[in-house]
């Protein structure tokens, strides 16, 4: 995995509250442990409360035995539990309760200065339930707790004698406050009555309404109606008038003969036109004069002055005077010989007079309709008012009737009816209720449990190392390609060998060590079969000194010589440099000899006893190991090594003390860093990480020297790329015989550590 890939991933933590959990079970067994003791502790020291229980009956029968409509809200409100349970509860219920001889015989309130408010402390009211878990209407359950049973019993007998006691009483105030306030009804209602009893005889009956049984007639209503028929038929008449004036004046404009004219009048043929009286004979008009005037004498005693009918016949004796004059002018016209009167002339004459008396007659109508319409819109607001008042009366004499009926009946009702509270249980004798060993156990448990909970979780939050492999991987954000033990020191197998005993590789090949480090060489064989560019040259490094990493060098080394490749072992480590040491050289010409350009590579390169195996010595000490290192030369130098051999391993200075380590990692093709279990260990190993991907090198695995899991008694780790093997140790280090399928299975016991100090 490269730095970039190492980038997003490094140095995150988790919290998972199951592995807190199983880290420090009994961590968290021991606070539950400590809870239970304290909460049965706390049991033991808490004094006994007892709980007595009544239940009682609540029923309302004010409601069907007293009649009074328009009150039943009073007893609807207060049929109700909530308001009774808050009623027994009241002061004025309890101070009752405790108004009793019977209050000395219970110590707990004798020795009280306020018994009332010790009761209330201790009830509990609430709807009691039916068989079937159901709330049971109407009934109240009472509860008491106390620290005495047969006294809780004692004082739940008080209260519900004294909530007895004050129904009783209410009972007995509210018929008194009922019979009073339906008195004060009656009184009030027999005041309005008579008040408006007065306003209407104040009224009086206006001489013009004209009452027949039920229906009120107004006389001025009556007239206009007259009037509107007399207008209508006044209006017609004067229609035709004015058509028969203007069709004569029209045809005598037009120069039309006097037969002609006569024959449009329609009275008188062209043969009676001249000798024919047109409005009949002097003696006719005087007994029709006479017979209207007795009719208009009639007309006016019976309807009035200016009555419609009265106004008609005055205008019809107009004319008929008018007609009787002109039939006198006639005779006298005859008796004298003078020339013969014009008769058509007098008959238009005539008619333009009917005329005009037509438009008097009208106006008068009119004048007339005006006055009476004023008139009986009074008429109708004074009836108006009459009937408004009668309505009134009418209605308060109703309830005044009802009021007066049911004042009889609470009279002889007073007393009966009301709340009451019949005890269906009797107080029981107090059963202890508190404390309870299951629910003080419980809680206690469960408060201890929190507490061990929080501080695991405290100390696992303050945990600033790895636990296991996965932990490492997951914070660097790399695998982890290998992991072997601390390792003892070894004689080696092989006395005349030069190459050291921690070369367990060479000289144990079947040893778990050995197999470790193979573990090693395979997973670096396989993570680059998915690489485009084949991983030849690696450095080895560590976060500081003393980790281990020139010894994994030289075992990784020997494993790949011995897998059949060409492997050289660079010494980078021009500040401590060992590698030759531990292959057994001693040589002064090395990597520094070749850089600075004092001798030839090939002259510096040197075989080992390990087949395959070859080794470049650091040669002398320089006084500027980092130039060296970052020089133009050193890239030269691998690339030329690169071509030569399979495999190039370059043991180099720790990452954190110095900067040779980081200069070579930008040059190499990949890194493996050997992290090695100490204290601290996280730390160190996430800014070496980081001091790489500060270069962008690439970064191929960790490998673990030692045991991350101190606290686990033995750890197994196995690896499996189509085939697999597996290793564990514990104590010491022990080898079995092979199984059948080929796969080991070794045991080891926890082996005395080395020393984890820098050398």
């Amino acid at each position: 995995m490269s730095a970039t890939d190492v980038e997003s991933t490094v140095d995150q933590t988790t919290y998972d509250p199951l592995q807190v959990l199983a880290r420090h079970k009994l961590l968290i067994l021991l606070f539950c442990l400590i809870g239970a003791g304290l909460g049965y502790l706390h049991y033991v020291r808490q004094p006994r409360v007892y709980e007595s229980v009544a239940t009682l009956l609540i029923t309302d029968d004010r409601k069907s035995s007293l009649p009074v409509e328009g009150l039943d809200y009073m007893w609807e409100s207060e049929n109700n539990l909530a308001k009774q349970m808050y009623l027994i509860r009241s002061p004025l219920v309890l101070k009752r309760a405790v108004q009793t001889p019977e209050l000395a015989d219970i110590r707990s309130l004798a020795a009280s200065a306020d018994p009332a408010s010790a009761i209330a402390e201790g009830l509990s009211l609430g709807q009691a339930r039916a068989n079937n878990d159901n709330l049971a209407p109407d009934v109240l359950e009472l509860r008491f707790r106390g620290l005495d049973p047969l006294e809780c019993s004692q004082i739940l007998s008080l209260v519900i004698a004294g909530y007895q006691e004050h129904l009783k009483e209410s009972r007995s105030k509210v018929g008194e406050e009922m019979l009073s306030l339906i008195q004060g009804a009656n009184n009030d209602l027999l005041a309005k009555l008579n008040e408006k009893k007065m306003e209407l005889k104040n009224l009086g009956e206006d001489p013009l309404l004209i009452r027949e049984g039920d229906v009120v007639t107004n006389v001025h209503q009556q007239r206009l109606r007259e009037i509107e028929q007399a207008r209508g038929a006044l209006m017609i008449r004067k229609t035709e008038l004015k058509s028969q004036i203007d069709a004569i004046a029209e045809a005598e404009q037009r120069g039309l003969p006097r037969e002609a004219l006569i024959q449009l009048a329609g009275h008188l043929s062209t043969s009676q036109a001249r000798t024919a009286p047109v409005d009949g004979s002097p003696r006719d008009l005087a007994a029709q004069i006479t017979e209207l005037e007795v009719e208009e004498q009639l007309a006016r005693e019976k309807y009035g002055a200016r009555h419609p009918k009265l106004l008609a016949l005055q205008g019809r004796l107009e004319i008929l005077r008018a007609l009787a004059k002109a039939a006198e002018q006639r005779s006298e016209s005859a008796g004298t010989g003078d020339d013969e009167p014009d008769l058509f002339q007098q008959y238009f004459d005539s008619l333009k007079q009917e005329y005009a008396v037509l438009v008097r007659q009208e106006a008068d109508l009119n004048q007339l309709f005006a006055s009476e319409f004023n008139e009986a819109k009074k008429l109708n607001e004074q009836a108006s008012e009459r009937v408004s008042l009668m309505s009134d009366i009418a209605r308060i004499q109703q309830l005044f009737d009802g009021v007066v009926k049911r004042l009889d009946e609470v009279n002889l009702l007073k007393d009966v009816g009301g709340t009451y509270a019949q005890v269906i249980n009797e107080p029981t004798l107090g059963v202890q209720v508190l404390p309870k060993l299951s629910t003080s156990m419980v809680l206690a448990v469960l408060l201890g449990f929190a507490t061990g909970f929080g501080v695991a979780s405290v100390l696992e939050l303050s945990y600033r190392d790895f636990r296991n492999f996965d932990d490492l991987a997951r914070q660097m954000g790399v695998p982890v390609v290998g992991h072997y033990p601390e390792q003892r020191k070894h004689q080696p197998a092989f006395p005349s060998s030069r190459l050291h005993p921690s070369l367990i590789a060479y000289h144990k090949p079947k040893s778990l060590l050995a197999e470790a480090y193979r573990g090693v060489r395979t997973s670096l064989y396989f993570s680059q079969q998915n690489d485009e560019k084949p991983h030849r040259v690696l450095q080895v490094t560590s976060p500081l000194a003393g980790d281990g990493k020139t010894t994994l060098t030289g075992n990784l080394a020997v494993t790949i010589a011995q897998s059949g490749k060409t492997v050289l072992v660079i010494e980078a480590d021009l500040r401590r440099p060992r590698a030759a040491k531990l292959f057994g050289f001693e040589t002064e010409a090395g990597l520094a000899s070749v850089l600075n350009g004092e001798a030839d590579l090939a002259d510096c390169i040197q075989a080992t006893e390990v087949p395959n195996l070859s080794l470049l010595p650091g040669g002398p000490r320089p006084f500027n190991p980092s130039e060296l290192l970052s020089s133009v030369q050193f890239r030269q130098l691998l690339e030329v090594v690169r071509d030569k051999f399979d495999f190039v391993l370059i043991d180099s200075p720790p990452l954190l003390p110095v900067t040779d380590a980081s200069v070579i990692a930008a040059a190499v093709d990949g890194v493996l860093m050997l992290v090695r279990a100490r204290r601290h260990l996280r730390q160190a190993a996430l800014a070496a990480a980081e001091r790489l991907r500060s270069v962008h090198a690439n970064l191929l695995g960790v490998v673990i020297h030692g045991d991350l899991a101190r606290q686990v008694k033995g750890y197994g780790y196995g690896y499996g790329y189509g085939y697999g093997y597996g290793y564990g140790y514990g104590q010491e280090y022990a080898e079995n015989e092979e199984t059948a399928d080929g796969q080991r299975h070794i045991a080891e016991e926890d082996s005395a550590v080395g020393s984890l100090t820098a050398r």
